[in-house]
C-alpha cells in the first residue's frame, strides 16, 4: 500500500505560484491535466483552501485510502519500481503524518542559470532566452516572472511551531532577495532550532549575508546541483562556471567544517547528458569528503535515459552507473526529440554539445 505521509504533514507551493501535493507530482497523467487553472489552487488563497480541493482530496483518496497508486505520483512510483529510494519512503521514515511538519517551497522563478533539464517557470533567464527565441518556447514553456511571494497569506492561521524539515526548490534561493526575508518569518513563527534546512543550490554564489540565519538551524542540508564534476557542466547548465562552481563548493565546506550542523551532499540530476560521469562525479564528492545523492530525469522525455541510443548506452555503461539503466528502454521518439532539442537549442543559447560532450555527440548524428 503506497500511504504517503507527505499529503498529511505539509506544504508545497511550486512555480508558477501554485499549491502542489508535492514537488514531484506531475498532473500530465491524470484528470486535472486539461485545466490546470480549475483544480490548482493558486496562492492567492490560503494553504487551508488548497487542502480541501478536489485535487488534494483526489490523491489523498486513491494514495491513503484505497492503497493504490496515484497517476500524478508516477515518479515515486518509478523510482521505487527501479529499487531507488523516493521521497514517499524517505518522509514516511523521518516524519509523522499529522501538523505541519514539512515544507517545500519555491519563493520565485529568479535564478541566474539555464539548464538544459529546467524549464523558464522555474528560471528567469530560460524565460528571458525564449523571450529572444520564441521557438523555445516548444521546449522551454512561456513562462512568467515570478518575482513575490505573500507567504503571510500561504500560511494564514497555520500553526508552523512543529515545523522540522523545509526544503527551498528554483529559482536558486541564494540569489532571490525573498529568501532572507522568508527565514526572518520563519524565526518568529517557528523554531528554528528544530527545523532541518535543506536547499538545493547551483553552486554559483556563497550567501554570507545569511549565515547568522543558517547557523541557528538544527541541520542543513545542502544539495549541491552540479550535475557532473567535468567541465560539461558549463554545457547542461548554461551560466555556470566549473572554476567557481570548486570555489564555492570549498567555501561550504569551510562554513561545514565551522558550524558542525552542516551536511553536505554533491546532488546531479541524472540525465542523458551527464549519466557517463556519474562514478567520475561521485568519486570526486568522496575526494571532498561530502556526500553524494542524485535524482533522475523523467521530464523533459527527450533528456531521460530511453532517449539514449543503445550502442552510446553500451559503450559508456560502468560498475556504478548500470544501476541507472534497470529499466532502461530505448524510445526512437524520444531519441528523435533530443536530436531536434539539440539543433534549437545550442545554437540560441551559444553553447554546442560537440564541444562538451564529442562522443555523444557523434553517437547523435550517427557517426
Amino acid at each position: 500500500m503506497p500511504y504517503c505521509n507527505v499529503l498529511n504533514n505539509h506544504v508545497c507551493i511550486r512555480l508558477p505560484g501554485r499549491y502542489a501535493p508535492c514537488c514531484y507530482w506531475s498532473k500530465d497523467t491524470t484528470k486535472f491535466a486539461d485545466n490546470p487553472k480549475k483544480y490548482f489552487t493558486t496562492i492567492d488563497k490560503p494553504f487551508k483552501e488548497y487542502i480541501a480541493s478536489e485535487l488534494h482530496q483526489d490523491v489523498v483518496k486513491v494514495m491513503n485510502e484505497d492503497g493504490d497508486w496515484h497517476p500524478g505520483c508516477i515518479k515515486c512510483k518509478n523510482l521505487e519500481d527501479a529499487g531507488l529510494p523516493s521521497i514517499r519512503q524517505k518522509i514516511n521514515e523521518r516524519l509523522p503524518d499529522k501538523n505541519i511538519q514539512y515544507m517545500q517551497i519555491s519563493l520565485s522563478n529568479h535564478c541566474n542559470f539555464a539548464c538544459k533539464t529546467c524549464d523558464s517557470r522555474s528560471s528567469s533567464t530560460i524565460m528571458k532566452m525564449v523571450d529572444a527565441n520564441p521557438e523555445l518556447a516548444k521546449w522551454f514553456h512561456k513562462g512568467e516572472l515570478i518575482t513575490n511571494t505573500d507567504y503571510k497569506k500561504v500560511f494564514d492561521n497555520i500553526d508552523l511551531k512543529n515545523l522540522q524539515l523545509i526544503e527551498f526548490l528554483g529559482g536558486e534561493p541564494f540569489v532571490d532577495p525573498q529568501t532572507t526575508k522568508f527565514l526572518n518569518y520563519l524565526l518568529e513563527h517557528s523554531d528554528l532550532s528544530n527545523v532541518t534546512f535543506k536547499v538545493h543550490t547551483n553552486t554559483s554564489f556563497f550567501p554570507k549575508k545569511l549565515v547568522p540565519i543558517l547557523a541557528q538551524m538544527k541541520r542543513i542540508e545542502l544539495c549541491l546541483s552540479v550535475d557532473s564534476w567535468h567541465r560539461s557542466v558549463e554545457y547542461t547548465r548554461l551560466g555556470s562556471n566549473f572554476e567557481i562552481i570548486k570555489k564555492v563548493t570549498n567555501q561550504w565546506i569551510e562554513f561545514s567544517k565551522q558550524y558542525k550542523n552542516t551536511y553536505i551532499t554533491l546532488f546531479p540530476t541524472v540525465n542523458a547528458f551527464n549519466v557517463k560521469y556519474l562514478k567520475m562525479t561521485k568519486e570526486a564528492a568522496e575526494e571532498l569528503g561530502i556526500d553524494f545523492g542524485y535524482e533522475w530525469v523523467e521530464h523533459p522525455k527527450q533528456l531521460n535515459l530511453n532517449a539514449l541510443p543503445e550502442s552510446y548506452v553500451d559503450s559508456i555503461k560502468d560498475d556504478y552507473n548500470k544501476k541507472f539503466f534497470k529499466t532502461y528502454k530505448f524510445n526512437q521518439q524520444q531519441f528523435d526529440d533530443l536530436k531536434d532539442f539539440l539543433k534549437d537549442t545550442d545554437g540560441a543559447q551559444g553553447k554546442y554539445l560537440k564541444d562538451y560532450l564529442p562522443d555523444l555527440a557523434k553517437y547523435i548524428k550517427g557517426e
